[in-house]
């Protein structure tokens, strides 16, 4: 999944305060990009896409993500560093009407995310239960020799962090 994948979203706009002025208050899924969509690696295949969110009043969260506390774990924070580390990054939203659609509209994105690319958004957290019924969801979806695949792959992640060699 990349930028080029999302539908009724707005014109992509320099993540930035002037940028984001356009956003109304109002629900809405938005996604911050790396700069006109330059790609990354990921788990399997590449994106753009560093960051998935909802809010209530889209402006107002999104000027929310400007204004760093300087914790590590702040999402404003780690954007920050990637601006100044790697370059500039875009943000476009699209307005829902109401929380609940906002909220649904971030899931898909983050299902179809994480079905592309067996992996969140770099800067996605997500509880484990909410992760875990996803993959467990999508590896039932698929195929036995694609579910052998998967769990060879697992088998190898976690004999690597154990420091078993194969």
């Amino acid at each position: 999944m990349t930028s080029k994948d999302l539908q009724g979203f707005s014109a992509w706009v320099s993540f930035s305060r002037r940028g984001i002025e356009g956003a109304h208050n109002k629900a809405g899924a938005y996604v911050i990009r790396t700069c006109a969509g330059k790609l990354f690696g990921r788990l399997n295949g590449s994106s753009d896409i560093v960051y998935i969110g909802r809010a209530s009043q889209l402006r107002r969260r999104l000027k929310q993500h400007l204004n760093p506390r300087y914790d590590e774990r702040d999402i404003a924070s780690i954007l920050k560093r990637i601006q100044s580390d790697f370059g500039p990054l875009d943000v476009s939203w699209k307005e829902s009407g109401d929380t609940a659609k906002a909220k649904l509209e971030e899931t898909k994105l983050l299902e179809k995310y994480l079905s592309d690319h067996i992996e969140l958004p770099p800067l996605n957290r997500q509880e484990t239960g909410w992760r875990s019924r996803v993959v467990l969801r999508l590896f039932n979806e698929a195929k036995p020799e694609e579910q052998k695949q998967v769990l060879e792959w697992l088998k190898r992640q976690i004999d690597a962090k154990r420091g078993v060699s194969s």
